[in-house]
């Protein structure tokens, strides 16, 4: 149950990170960069908090897996709003 938990966080914060870089007019390889980075880097600091070692430094799909959220969240074309420029 918690490693579907972590599933789930993972993807919201790499979609969120993503939707953000894009909103503001970020080009997309620098969204996905920046959406994978806020997903990993939330992972580490929850890991953190709890006293336990970061789940990215023991699992090497963790890094993959948010870069390809990212990477699907900027070429899905079913994008809403949230992802275009104001």
């Amino acid at each position: 149950m918690v490693l579907w938990a972590d599933a789930l966080g993972l993807a919201l914060f790499a979609i969120t990170g993503t939707a953000k870089a894009l909103a503001v007019g970020v080009p997309a390889l620098s969204a996905i960069a920046l959406g994978t980075i806020t997903a990993t880097f939330g992972g580490i600091i929850r890991d953190i908090f709890a006293g336990i070692t970061p789940l990215v430094l023991r699992q090497e799909i963790y890094v993959t897996a948010a870069a390809l959220g990212a990477a699907v969240a900027v070429t899905s074309p079913c994008r809403s709003s949230a992802f275009r420029s104001p």
